[in-house]
């Protein structure tokens, strides 16, 4: 139609540039116009718009945390930007460029505590999604969703074809991932053209693959070069190993497929090959026992709690589910679901000729040593093995998709199950109850737990809106009982207010800086959020409660005898509370919680050593003698919960950690985990010294003694106690310099005020 207007987002991409040349009408509009707002409106008065968007921001960008920002301004900000920028036009259908990346996510990232750049760009592509299918289906537009598989050709810098091409004629060093393994649907970047101009006369909204419907194998296509000219620098790293297109798109259309256009025929001119190049093509088949490609996880156990995780996952992704294994023979050969139920041998059977991205174990009444023994069995066959939570671990039958677990830490730690007294958590039922650091490992954990205890509220309160954002995606979200607050525990106005509205019981303070290196360059965040936040937190509740409030402080092993600037507000943090106890116990219950480290929480050493061994990198240990103690964030939490119970009276709780763990060790093991996977692998360790503030042992009592209570997993200790004047006088030296931003005068005050400790 003469009246129509395709107007294309993302002026500088391939896609872009070529759609421009092959369709009519076309007004091409880059991100940062729409950012500015340097559209000319004229263009569009009087127009029927097909809107294509192809802005994305590539996973390569994402380097680091401090990318996030633009990150997420690139990939997700400009979609909302653009719609309500274009709906008060007539928009008569939206086409939104995704990627083929998604099924990655969605069958893997779910389960994840460490994701890589790749499987972050995949999350916000699903999102913008969901946006798009939301705004169109709110405005009655037409839309369809191209999740592109591999596009190579035309200005194309990016995809592994260009980067093949790039390092033969240059002869250059190409990395290599997965030993070549990894198999690849790839389409020529004129033959999406071609697919987009017949889908802007369909009139289905849907979301349809773009690719072949066929893939290649990475080592195929290398070995048709010379290896004279090819220098191969192998990696180990584990990623998506097969992405093919279930359905072949040119036959849906009716488009026939120009030979021209085919990977042998532009490798072979593009190389300038002499020879015919006849790549051997993989395709993609749902029958299970000839299968070339598996989407979705396999669940290991087809009883109540593999049922449960089967319909978590098939409400987020009807093809997340694969099948199911299970050793009863009678359930061999059934169905659930739709998905079929076979037995240990047949896994074998599809392990040995394809690749299994993702196995989860839900069998909760399996003991430790029986899953370790599953564990390692089963990491021979997939990339990724997850299980549910035992029996122990959780205080209902009922399973969250958050719950699933990494099961490679279970290699690395000698951890007894937890031995829960039924109805401990009883008196906890009608309580509202507030949890600070909502977003955080720790914080998210107990908003998990909780929810399954408490029948009134629960408020989570983080700072971090990409926390928040998280958390609701994660947990079972119930809007009537789980409220997110975005804000800061230094706004006294927002505690008092959260307080009094929603008549809080009980509070659990998990909001802190943990980050040791980060905080030993910036002592006054931490002074403010550690410290002061906690004495503006229990002040709050002094001046605001009409009832005594329970109040549990989360500190460290760090705070004993502190030499970092973490441990000296921690502990600072923990004396507060002890001084505020003592003091005003007729209105306000406080007791700290004390425990190491946190495996597999965000941004842990454990988490940073996998993703080095994973990737093949140098892992830098500070000294090989380094010990530390550890335990999983669900034990943690579940002792957080129960010492809350426990009478206090100016007490410390401290955990039954275990023996310290020496990461040298550690790390030696996780190593002998990975060849299981990877028989090429080799450990790289690199020594660089301790960093400021770090100690060599950590230690989780002052005086060493530990005291038993009910539980025999908690003790309490005895802490040297400080003197009211003391405290008052600290917290306005704190206040004093923090506005001058003396770092260097706040340091020698907590040094001074901490000197019998230190």
């Amino acid at each position: 139609m003469k009246n129509n207007l395709n107007v294309i987002i993302g002026k500088r991409g391939n896609l872009s540039t070529r759609l421009q040349k092959n369709l009519k009408n076309t007004y091409l509009i880059s991100a940062d116009d729409v950012f500015k707002n340097n559209i000319v409106t004229k263009n569009f008065e009087k127009k029927r718009i097909n809107l294509i968007i192809n802005s994305f921001y590539q996973s390569s960008k994402l380097n680091n945390i401090q990318n996030l920002d633009d990150y997420i301004k690139q990939s997700v900000i400009i979609i909302t930007s653009t719609l309500n920028f274009f709906k008060k036009y007539k928009i008569n259908k939206i086409i939104y460029t995704s990627s083929s990346s998604i099924y990655n996510f969605d069958k893997s990232i779910i389960y994840k505590t460490n994701h890589s750049s790749r499987e972050f760009y995949a999350l916000t592509k699903l999102i913008c999604e969901k946006l798009i299918i939301k705004f169109s289906t709110h405005h009655k537009i037409n839309y369809i969703i191209p999740r592109l598989f591999n596009v190579f050709g035309g200005e194309d810098n990016f995809s592994i074809i260009s980067k093949i091409i790039k390092s033969f004629k240059s002869k250059k060093i190409f990395v290599l991932y997965n030993n070549g393994e990894a198999i690849r649907d790839f389409i020529h970047v004129d033959e999406v053209c071609r697919i987009y101009e017949k889908l802007l006369d369909k009139v289905e909204n849907k979301t349809i693959d773009i690719g072949n419907g066929h893939g290649y194998k990475i080592h195929d296509i290398l070995s048709i070069l010379s290896h004279d000219k090819f220098k191969l620098k192998k990696k180990s790293a584990i990623e998506q190993k097969v992405s093919i297109s279930e359905s072949d798109i040119f036959k849906d259309l009716n488009l026939k497929v120009k030979s021209k256009l085919n990977l042998n025929n532009y490798l072979k001119k593009e190389l300038k090959l002499s020879n015919n190049i006849n790549l051997k093509k993989y395709y993609f088949n749902k029958k299970l026992n000839n299968t070339d490609k598996i989407f979705g996880s396999i669940i290991y156990g087809a009883g109540n709690a593999g049922k449960q995780v089967c319909n978590l996952i098939l409400n987020k992704n009807e093809d997340g589910v694969f099948c199911f294994v299970d050793d009863n023979k009678k359930l061999i050969g059934k169905t659930y679901k739709g998905k079929k139920i076979i037995s240990k041998d047949q896994l074998k059977k599809i392990a040995s000729r394809t690749s299994i991205p993702n196995i989860i174990i839900a069998i909760p009444s399996i003991k430790n040593n029986e899953l370790k023994n599953l564990f390692n069995e089963l990491y021979t066959y997939a990339s990724s093995v997850h299980n549910v939570p035992l029996k122990s671990e959780i205080n209902t039958n009922k399973i969250l998709l958050s719950d699933i677990q990494n099961s490679e830490f279970l290699n690395f730690f000698e951890r007894n199950q937890l031995i829960k007294k039924k109805n401990i958590y009883k008196s906890l039922k009608n309580k509202n109850i507030l949890v600070t650091g909502a977003g955080g490992s720790i914080g998210s954990e107990l908003v998990l737990q909780l929810s399954r205890i408490t029948k009134k509220k629960i408020i989570c309160l983080d700072i971090s809106e990409f926390f928040l954002f998280n958390l609701k995606n994660n947990v079972n979200f119930n809007k009537n009982r789980t409220k997110l607050v975005l804000g800061d525990i230094n706004d006294q106005n927002l505690i008092k207010k959260l307080i009094l509205r929603e008549d809080i019981d009980i509070i659990f303070h998990a909001a802190a800086y943990k980050h040791l290196n980060f905080l030993e360059k910036n002592p006054i965040q931490a002074i403010k959020n550690n410290i002061l936040g906690t004495y503006n937190l229990i002040e709050s509740c002094l001046r605001t409660s009409r009832k005594k409030i329970k109040m549990i402080n989360i500190s460290t092993d760090k705070a004993v005898k502190p030499k970092s600037v973490l441990g000296m507000s921690k502990r600072i943090a923990e004396i507060i509370c002890k001084n505020y106890e003592k003091k005003y116990s007729k209105y306000i219950d406080i007791s700290t919680v004390r425990f190491g480290n946190v495996f597999a929480s965000k941004g842990s050493a454990i988490s940073v050593f996998l993703d080095k061994i994973n990737n093949g990198e140098y892992i830098e240990l500070t000294h090989k003698k380094v010990e530390r103690y550890f335990m999983s964030v669900n034990e943690a939490c579940n002792l957080v919960i129960t010492s809350s119970l426990l009478p206090q009276k100016f007490k410390t709780f401290i955990f039954d950690m275990g023996k310290p763990v020496n990461l040298y060790e550690l790390i030696k093991k996780m190593g002998q985990l990975k060849s299981l996977k990877d028989k090429n692998f080799e450990l790289k360790v690199k020594e660089v010294g301790l960093y400021p503030g770090e100690k060599l042992k950590e230690e989780l009592s002052m005086s060493n003694k530990f005291y038993p209570t009910s539980n025999k997993k908690i003790y309490y200790s005895l802490e040297p106690t400080y003197e009211n004047g003391e405290i008052n006088n600290l917290i306005l030296n704190f206040k004093k310099y923090l506005k001058s931003y003396n770092e260097t005068k706040v340091m020698l005050i907590m040094k001074k005020f901490l000197a019998k400790e230190i």
